[in-house]
Parts: C-alpha cells; structure tokens; sequence
C-alpha cells in the first residue's frame, strides 16, 4: 500500500440519520452516492457492519467483494463507540439517536474483527461509552489484548486520562515508548484543546512526545481540524 501523509480520511457513520421503513440510515444511500471518489481511503464503523448498516456489509465481512469496501485503498475500521455514545463531533448538529442500539459494546467489536475477511484494514481500538477513563498506561494495555494475534493492522486512539480533560502531552511521556506496537497512533480533536490554536499546540507537543520514545508511527486526528 502506497499512501503518503497528510491524508484526508472521509468517514461514514449512520448516527443521527433518519431510517427508511426497512431500518436502512439515509448515510447509506449518501455514502454510495460518492463511493466511485473514495478511491484513497475511508473510514466505517464496526456499528454500522455489526448491524448491517452499509450495503455490502455482510457480504464484507464474508470475505465476498463490494465495492464499497474494496475500492479504497485503505480502509479504516472504527470501533463503533461513537455510534452508541452520546457527544457529537464538533460542529456537528446535533440529531436524534434514531435506533441506536445500546446493547453495542466491546464485545460486539471483538465479534466483527474475528470476522473480518483477509485483506488490508486498518482498525481502531474501542472506545466506547462501556469504558470508564483510563490511563494511558491501561489503554495501551487493553488496546494490545485486543489486536494480540489479530491480524490486522492497529490504530491506538488515546483518550484523556480524566473525564472532560484534554490531552497532556506530559502525562504521556512515561506511557509513550509503549506505543510502538501500534501502526497508527489516534487523538480526537475535540480533544486536542477549545480551540484551533489550542488544538494544533497540543498536536505538535504529541508529535514532539512519541518522536522522543522513538515512535515513528503516523498521528490519526479524529473529527476536523
């Protein structure tokens, strides 16, 4: 796979869209509308495939080809939280939660990475609304039982260590070298800091962290800067 950062990922997630009478989310339609651009990369949600949310998803994940989910190059797999969860990105309207299952957690995530077909993708570690706050030390920890003997390539999305809080490129420091198990490395941009400013501050101090522990690996924002 030939992909040079920076690198635009579009997503698609069905929370807060309308559903037609079969249970099908209006992203569905939207995203097959300009699949024929996402030729470099995109990203879906374990949610949508565990629920069967995207046209294609269960030939997807039976190994059978769509496309969809085969005309990117590199294809991201999202854990699924944010679907159950209740923030919104930023500068997102917020919609109703039409449908959303809540029985969705972990274990849901666990059941679609087992069922993956064998091809290039790109998954994230979960971060559901099941999970309570943790240190870096314990994400990192939890994140590598996850993708331990799983096939498929990682991406480490930190979290804040306390509720609320944004990220402290100091409190990572110490957790840092742990990190170089993992293919991608990802941070939320609401979590980055209040403002744009703030955000690209905080960035550029995580950047500076993880080159210092000697990890190479690529930072994934989350959101929109």
């Amino acid at each position: 796979m030939a992909l040079s950062t920076p690198l635009l990922v579009p997503s698609v997630s069905s929370k807060g869209f309308p559903r037609d009478k079969e249970g099908v989310p209006e992203s569905n339609f939207l995203v097959n509308q300009a699949r024929d651009d996402l030729n470099e990369s995109l990203l879906i949600s374990a949610y949508d495939l565990h629920g069967n949310h995207l046209e294609g998803a269960g030939i997807f994940l039976e190994g059978g080809r769509t496309a969809l989910f085969d005309m990117p190059q590199l294809l991201v797999i999202d854990s699924g939280g944010y679907e159950t969860g209740p923030d919104w990105e930023s500068g997102q309207a917020d919609r109703e939660d039409r449908g959303v299952d809540r029985a969705y957690n972990q274990d849901g995530y666990v059941s679609i990475l087992d069922r993956l077909p064998d091809r290039p993708v790109l998954a994230v570690s979960y971060d559901g609304p099941d999970i309570d706050p943790e240190s870096y030390e314990a994400q990192i920890d939890r994140a590598r039982r996850l993708f331990d003997r799983r096939g498929v390539a990682s991406d480490m999305l930190l979290k804040p260590e306390r509720p609320g809080a944004f990220h402290s490129p100091r409190a990572l420091t110490d957790a840092a070298p742990n990190l170089a198990r993992f293919d991608v490395i990802g941070f939320t941009e609401k979590e980055l800091g209040n403002s744009l400013v703030a955000r690209l501050t905080t960035l550029a101090k995580l950047r500076t962290v993880l080159d210092g522990a000697g990890i190479t690996a690529p930072i994934h924002v989350f959101g929109a800067l």
